[in-house]
């Protein structure tokens, strides 16, 4: 006896019609959820904005590290900062500023070596290089240090920047 599907629903059910005009009805198997676009996205809700230049330490999604990740091999970085994808030591957070479009957004991730991100408001990150703060300071507002760490830091040191 030959089935013929008769309709198909929204709600993943189904109704087929056999040939004798009985009814048979079941759910069709759920589907896929096919994986979030990793399009940048504010990561502070509008109702939790601070005064401009308070710094929050934010939490690492695994979105936010494809992006990372992705930033850097489009930027021809080194294997250990690729890593970011998957391990390592990471610090994030947000310097917020006037508006959501003028947040600055920074990462410091450790695999190898040391590696940092910065991007502004919902734009993309942008993969900054890699550094040894014992020779060079990783160029991330004190605020969000002490923010990260507890610590406050004096850069006042005569330590240069690293290079972009």
């Amino acid at each position: 006896m030959a089935a013929a599907l008769l309709a198909a629903t929204t709600s993943c059910a189904f109704v087929l019609r056999a040939d004798d005009g009985d009814e048979i009805v079941g759910e069709a198997p759920a589907p896929t959820p096919s994986p979030a676009p990793l399009s940048p996205s504010p990561d502070v809700p509008k109702d939790e904005r601070e005064d401009p230049g308070t710094a929050w330490p934010l939490k690492i999604t695994e979105q936010t590290r494809l992006a990372l990740a992705d930033s850097a091999r489009e930027a021809g970085a080194r294997s250990g900062a690729v890593e970011v994808e998957t391990r390592g030591t990471i610090y994030y957070g947000v310097v917020f500023g006037g508006k959501p479009k003028d947040d600055d957004y920074y990462v410091i991730a450790s695999t190898d070596s040391t590696y940092y991100w910065h991007r502004t408001g919902t734009g993309p990150w942008r993969y900054k290089g890699d550094g040894d703060e014992g020779r060079c300071a990783m160029p991330v507002p004190a605020a969000l240090k002490l923010a990260w760490t507890g610590v406050r830091t004096d850069d006042t040191r005569s330590i240069s920047p690293c290079p972009d």
